[in-house]
C-alpha cells in the first residue's frame, strides 16, 4: 500500500513540475515577444525545438547521425 502511495505521489509531483515548466515557458515567451506576431513566432520555434529534442521527431538512434545539429552532446554519457 505504501508503494502505491509513493508511486502516486511521484506521478503527482511530476505532473506539478511539468505544469510549472509549461507555465514558465509560456510566460517567458510572452515576455520576450511583446507583440502578437513576435510571440507567435517564438512560440512556434520553441515547440519545434521541444519536439525535435524531445524524441518525437529525432529518435535516440538518429541523433548521432544528425551530429551537425549539436544535440548529440545531450546523449553522451
Amino acid at each position: 500500500m505504501l508503494y502505491l502511495f509513493c508511486r502516486l505521489f511521484k506521478q503527482y509531483l511530476l505532473l506539478v513540475a511539468v505544469s510549472q515548466m509549461a507555465s514558465a515557458l509560456f510566460r517567458f515567451i510572452g515576455g520576450l515577444g511583446r507583440s502578437m506576431i513576435v510571440a507567435n513566432t517564438f512560440g512556434s520555434f520553441a515547440l519545434l525545438i521541444l519536439f525535435a529534442l524531445g524524441g518525437f521527431v529525432l529518435s535516440h538512434g538518429m541523433v548521432t547521425y544528425f551530429g551537425c545539429l549539436g544535440v548529440q552532446s545531450i546523449y553522451q554519457h
